[in-house]
């Protein structure tokens, strides 16, 4: 039987869901992944409108994750039926799929509940699905690869998350307005 995430398991406590950074947050780090959401949701959805709709979506989603009430048998509206995954070529990988706008979406990330953060945004990409299915993995590959390196680079300084039991500035927070 495949390994299940932890986003179907319901939350005990509170977790947090962190995006990698670039050093320690003392150094005023690069937000890896609030980046990728800024460039893409800039690059797919110029309207105003359509980048809220967007990131609101994202949003929602890991807020599920985040309770673990992910159930890919009643799919959250808008979204994919099975949205999470192990990424098998990248062993501390997993992946939350989206589909907005007829687009697939995907943030890698690592999860550990015996870790804080529980989760650790890696990358968020559009999946590239243009060209052979070869072609399309070797990209996927490729997009699972960059977020492994962040993975392990970022890893000795706890992906640059500062605090044990509470948000900081580089968790996912409620509101989108620090992704626009």
């Amino acid at each position: 039987m495949a390994e299940q995430s932890v986003c179907f398991q319901l939350a005990e406590r509170p977790r947090l869901f962190h995006c990698c950074t670039s050093a320690a947050a003392s150094a005023h780090p690069n937000c890896y992944v609030k980046d990728d959401l800024k460039r893409v949701a800039a690059a797919d959805f110029p309207a105003a409108g359509a980048k809220y709709y967007m990131l609101g979506t994202v949003l929602g989603l890991i807020r599920h994750a985040e309770r673990g009430d992910l159930d890919a048998t009643n799919p959250i509206q808008g979204q994919i039926s099975d949205p999470v995954h192990k990424i098998v070529s990248q062993p501390d990988i997993w992946e939350l799929r989206w589909r907005i706008r007829g687009n697939p979406y995907r943030l890698y990330y690592s999860e550990d509940l015996s870790k804080r953060p529980d989760f650790v945004g890696l990358s968020f990409v559009r999946k590239q699905i243009d060209g052979t299915p070869e072609e399309v993995r070797l990209r996927q590959n490729q997009d699972a690869a960059e977020a492994q390196d962040r993975y392990r680079y970022a890893e000795h300084f706890q992906w640059g998350h500062d605090t044990n039991n509470r948000r900081c500035e580089y968790c996912f927070g409620d509101s989108i307005s620090d992704l626009v």
